[in-house]
């Protein structure tokens, strides 16, 4: 399962006792085995406290157990308690089936003008919550309690540059019904949805036959042209009105998405504390690592998180998510359904470095309608940031399984766990050579102790 990385003998372990290296020889480190305990640790997470809703018992949970993870091997750790309206995405679902039969009601009775009204703002609210993940009226709605778990590792020296690394330990709510089964995914979903843009093109035609007639302001019945598109549309409200029911009151296991880049959070952690007590510290790097709650409510713990905390220098974000096939691994330039743009250079670097290591990775944008990640939050607060994924959006044979009961630690390669780690070390390292090649007088010299040496077969 874990491929050759995992197989091979002259790995180190990282454990308690060998905090001491005194008379060991350090040779091979690889990064199959944190992928290994990565996904053990996933899968431990999982199957102690299951799916994790946003203001959950088990997210609140397993938000404490990484906390803790994080801090055996940081110097500094917390928890950051934030309020969430957590149902605030199943809203404009909800609401849509009511919206629907109303407009039409007003169109019928020839107030279309009040009804255009009232499709534009419904159509700018749920825009808003479900599509840009800029929200309205949050204020009013009700929240939960939720955790943005965090972890620092400073450098020996000034800390010239701040690399974050996100996750996020929440899971989605499981839709009912799946793209793979094209004719109930029809009926349920995209039937109704062209519903409601039939909808809005009848109120343009009928707002503009009524401006043009003078009646706009007078309640008068439709034009028998227009006769034939309202009922059509009055068929269409038990359409519309399954579209409460789309997404379900369970969650989903979120092994994949987004647990995983949790629990590589820790052992990335735990690779650089290995090394520091080796004799080999950040010398300018500063090292945060970050859990956000709330992500698949429309990214809110970690706005929540960007808005809490800042850095001084130079500061920049690879985020994790989604991280399922090694052939599908792919760093972001859009985010947010495509409308939100991240860092392209960022993005760009990212890749060439990955392809250096032999990976195939490749730049692209999250679909229409395939979500959006946390880095859109990073930049929204002016960090440049990407997001490294790895899913299949449009391959059948291979599926995609997130925001489903099938997205276990089953549904992850363990190459894409190793490639995903090994990269993170390459870029900290890249940016550690720039910063002390920078700045060699304020270099601390590290410890000097024989037979302590470090070289990376693996990744370099």
């Amino acid at each position: 399962m874990f491929g050759k990385g995992a197989s091979r003998k002259s790995v180190p372990k990282l454990t308690e006792e060998d905090k001491t290296h005194e008379k060991k020889k350090i040779e091979t480190l690889k990064a199959g085995m944190l992928a290994r305990e990565a996904l053990s640790l996933c899968k431990r997470l999982l199957d102690a406290h299951g799916p994790r809703l946003s203001g959950s018992g088990s997210c609140l949970q397993t938000a404490d157990e990484l906390r803790a993870a994080l801090g055996e091997y940081c110097s500094k750790a917390g928890v950051d308690d934030i309020q969430i309206a957590s149902g605030a995405p199943v809203l404009p679902w909800k609401l849509v089936g009511i919206v629907y039969p109303v407009v039409v009601l007003l169109l019928c009775l020839g107030f279309p003008l009040a009804g255009t009204g009232l499709y534009l703002l419904f159509g700018l609210y749920a825009l808003r919550e479900i599509y840009w993940y800029r929200p309205l009226l949050e204020k009013y709605q009700k929240r939960t309690r939720g955790k943005n778990v965090w972890a620092v590792i400073e450098p020996e020296g000034e800390a010239t540059r701040t690399l974050i690394f996100g996750a996020h330990h929440d899971s989605a709510r499981m839709w009912r019904f799946s793209k793979d089964d094209r004719k109930e995914y029809a009926r349920n979903v995209t039937m109704p949805l062209g519903a409601i843009a039939l909808l809005g093109l009848e109120c343009a035609v009928q707002l503009f036959t009524e401006l043009v007639s003078g009646t706009i302001l007078i309640p008068n019945l439709p034009s028998p042209s227009l006769v034939l598109y309202l009922v059509v549309l009055v068929a269409g409200i038990p359409l519309v009105w399954r579209l409460r029911k789309v997404q379900g009151g369970e969650g989903a296991p979120g092994a994949g998405d987004n647990l995983l880049s949790g629990t590589l959070l820790v052992q990335l952690a735990r690779y650089y504390d290995w090394r520091k007590r080796c004799g080999f510290p950040l010398m300018h790097t500063r090292l945060v690592f970050a859990s956000f709650d709330g992500e698949e409510c429309g990214l809110r713990g970690s706005r929540c998180f960007f808005q809490d905390h800042r850095w001084e220098g130079r500061v920049e974000m690879l985020n994790f998510d989604c991280l399922y096939h090694a052939k599908s691994l792919c760093f972001l330039s859009q985010d947010v359904n495509g409308s939100q743009q991240l860092d392209q250079e960022l993005a760009s670097s990212l890749v060439a470095t990955a392809k250096q290591m032999g990976y195939q990775a490749d730049m692209g944008s999250i679909p229409f309608l395939g979500g959006g990640t946390d880095a859109a939050s990073a930049v929204r607060a002016g960090i440049p940031a990407t997001t490294m994924t790895a899913v299949s959006w449009n391959d059948r044979q291979r599926g995609n399984v997130s925001h489903t009961s099938d997205d276990t630690t089953e549904a992850i390669e363990a190459q894409v766990v190793e490639e995903a780690i090994s990269i993170a070390i390459k870029w900290i390292d890249q940016h550690e050579q720039e910063q002390q090649t920078a700045n060699p007088r304020q270099n601390p010299e590290p410890p000097q102790k024989e037979g302590r040496s470090l070289h990376f077969k693996r990744l370099f």
